[in-house]
């Protein structure tokens, strides 16, 4: 699926979007993670590509969040701290 601008209702949008994985802070339990839109790979702000009230999206390992993001946006380039995580 094409990576498509995202449109916010303040009316800002974000072009060329990219996936950053982050520890995922709503999750009850620690040591779990999340994807989201971001920017940049610089930027520390995000919508999470998979609502919170949707099944998946938060998982135990990058990795497994790495895979659901590129299965379900194959053309989005997934990044971690600043790094692209490279598919093999």
């Amino acid at each position: 699926m094409k990576v498509e601008d995202i449109h916010y209702s303040d009316g800002s949008v974000v072009r060329n979007p990219v996936i950053q994985i982050w520890n995922d802070l709503y999750e009850e339990r620690s040591g779990f993670f999340r994807a989201f839109w971001c920017a940049s790979p610089e930027t520390e702000t995000g919508s999470p590509v998979i609502g919170y009230c949707s099944f998946g999206g938060s998982y135990r390992t990058i990795r497994r969040v790495a895979w659901e993001s590129k299965h379900l946006y194959p053309d989005a380039k997934i990044y971690r701290n600043g790094r692209e995580i490279e598919f093999k």
